[in-house]
């Protein structure tokens, strides 16, 4: 087990307050489980809720993947609709 805290930071504080606590809505239920799964896997953590401005690579990453219909992934490499996100941070 590793020293360092297991952090999920999220743009949706409905998801989080789920994540957290054991009130879960129907919506986001499945989204939850896997989470607090990857969580418990992880040997633990906290979930938070952030500005969408705090991750702005995810949140455009999380809107090319709803205009998908199939499964995509990325090994050892960034995704080519977040590069632009991604060096506006960096810069």
């Amino acid at each position: 087990m590793s020293s360092w805290a297991q952090v999920i930071e999220t743009d949706s504080s409905v998801a989080a307050s789920c994540i957290q606590s054991l009130y879960v809505l129907a919506e986001v239920g499945a989204v939850v489980d896997y989470t607090r799964n990857m969580m418990t896997e992880a040997g633990g953590g906290n979930c938070c809720s952030m500005s969408r401005e705090c991750n702005r690579a995810a949140h455009t990453l999380a809107q090319f993947a709803l205009s998908l219909d199939y499964d995509r992934y990325w090994l050892e490499e960034v995704p080519d609709c977040t590069v632009d996100v991604i060096n506006a941070d960096l810069a």
